[in-house]
């Protein structure tokens, strides 16, 4: 669900969360959407969101941050966020959907260049430009339990 009411944000207001996402029975997420960092974003309304939103566990996603809790959230960072994407579209090629990993990945490279500014390694090999990955965990994870067939 996309930006659900909240009865509380900042003191004496009401609020809007970002996300509220409902994974079965299993859990609620809550999470609030920063294109910054945790230091200049408005976390404030984020006590009130904790006391009138119920949920399982309370996400700010970031560029970067300095602390561990933001007014009852957890920040949690938009790099690591995008190798979880890639490591998720690796899943979906070995089970041959290709069309999900192609839209994870569209994502996922979506927010690399925009938001977080990343350019692509293009050394010169032999003359000619060559792609290079720019995230060496996915292409070649040291301990990882998947195969790209």
């Amino acid at each position: 669900m996309r930006e659900s009411f909240a009865a509380e944000g900042h003191e004496g207001a009401t609020g809007r969360l970002d996300l509220k996402i409902r994974l079965g029975a299993a859990a609620t997420i809550a999470v609030e959407v920063k294109l910054g960092e945790a230091e200049r974003a408005d976390t404030g309304k984020g006590a009130g969101y904790c006391r009138s939103v119920k949920a399982d566990q309370y996400i700010l996603l970031v560029t970067e941050a300095n602390d561990e809790d933001y007014c009852g959230f957890r920040p949690r960072r938009w790099v690591d966020v995008c190798l979880q994407l890639r490591l998720l579209a690796r899943r979906f090629l070995n089970m041959s959907a290709h069309l999900k990993a192609g839209k994870v990945l569209a994502f996922a490279a979506a927010v690399e260049q925009n938001l977080l500014k990343f350019q692509p390694d293009i050394p010169h090999v032999g003359g000619e430009l060559a792609a290079a990955p720019i995230l060496p965990q996915i292409t070649d994870p040291p301990h990882s339990s998947l195969q790209l067939s």
